[in-house]
């Protein structure tokens, strides 16, 4: 009382159903190395759910099937989750790069083939190194530097398909250049120290990184004779510089210290402005001449009276 019994209808239906799970799997969805086995296994499983008299021959063909094609790999997209356009400077470090498939992220290390840049082939373990996790390709420093400034393009080439990747190569930094080494910063504070003369009067500008005029005040405080710290906080993070006009009859010098510590034509966040006064020159140093020239001029006239003397003594 308690079976079931199994209509023709019934098998009709699973035949019709399996047979339809079948077919949706496509061969040409699969990479090239395993279309053959993709349709090897649909012709087999077709012809055993055809032959099959029960349901239960039905669900086992189905099942035969499914497990035939589970190790195969389906085409997929390739994406770089690197970020685009990375910038690699002159004598720096690596490139580093990751791709990805859109599916079956676990074989895109086994499916890789090879890299290009600029469609020349680059060599492994020379040029570019691979591992594991998803696809990790570094672009080794050595190479990058043979690049010509500009940008690039590398291309990864895998079993089932392609990524392509721009990059750029720009000149080395150069750390006296203030827009290149600046860093922005919520603070900026320099010092000033005199060097004789007035401390009392100071003509400065500060400049934000862009070149404009940044209309921003200063807290003030002493350090010690001829010695004042000027600092400033910002709302922003800003990569700013001073620039000051000197005093008439005095000259200044700019000292910066970290990544600033080679740039000499501005006042950058942490350095000193020292201010000396020029040594005076024109009538003082005219007069000095005049002096040292009557002195030598009189000692000369005494020399010619006293030889004279002695030659007349010598003619008597």
């Amino acid at each position: 009382a308690g079976c079931t019994t199994q209509t023709a209808a019934d098998l009709t239906t699973a035949k019709t159903n399996a047979t339809n799970t079948v077919n949706a799997v496509n061969a040409d969805d699969y990479i090239s190395a395993d279309q053959e086995t993709v349709t090897n296994a649909k012709n087999t499983a077709l012809a055993a759910i055809n032959a099959a008299t029960m349901e239960a021959e039905v669900t086992a063909a189905l099942n035969t099937f499914n497990t035939a094609i589970a190790g195969c790999i389906k085409k997929a997209d390739y994406i770089d989750e690197s970020g685009v356009n990375q910038n690699h400077r002159l004598h720096e470090g690596n490139l580093i790069f990751t791709f990805k498939r859109t599916q079956d992220d676990q074989n895109t290390f086994s499916l890789f083939g090879k890299a290009l840049v600029d469609n020349h082939e680059l060599t492994k373990n020379v040029d570019y190194t691979v591992a594991p996790g998803s696809l990790i390709l570094t672009l080794k420093a050595d190479y990058l530097d043979t690049l010509a400034l500009g940008e690039h393009t590398l291309t990864v080439l895998f079993t089932d398909g392609r990524v392509d990747s721009r990059f750029t190569v720009s000149r080395a930094l150069d750390p006296t250049n203030f827009d290149d080494v600046a860093v922005e910063s919520d603070s900026f504070s320099f010092k000033v120290v005199w060097q004789g003369g007035s401390d009392k009067s100071i003509d400065f500008t500060l400049y934000k990184k862009d070149g404009t005029v940044y209309r921003h005040g200063f807290d003030k405080q002493k350090l010690g004779s001829g010695e004042w710290k000027y600092s400033a906080w910002f709302s922003a993070p800003e990569a700013c510089y001073v620039l000051e006009t000197p005093m008439a009859g005095y000259q200044i010098r700019y000292e910066n210290v970290g990544v600033y510590a080679q740039v000499t034509d501005r006042c950058c966040d942490g350095g000193t402005i020292t201010i000396h006064k020029v040594p005076k020159t024109g009538d003082t140093a005219n007069l000095a001449l005049w002096m040292s020239m009557v002195v030598i001029g009189a000692l000369t006239l005494c020399g010619v009276a006293v030889l004279g003397k002695r030659r007349k003594q010598s003619e008597k």
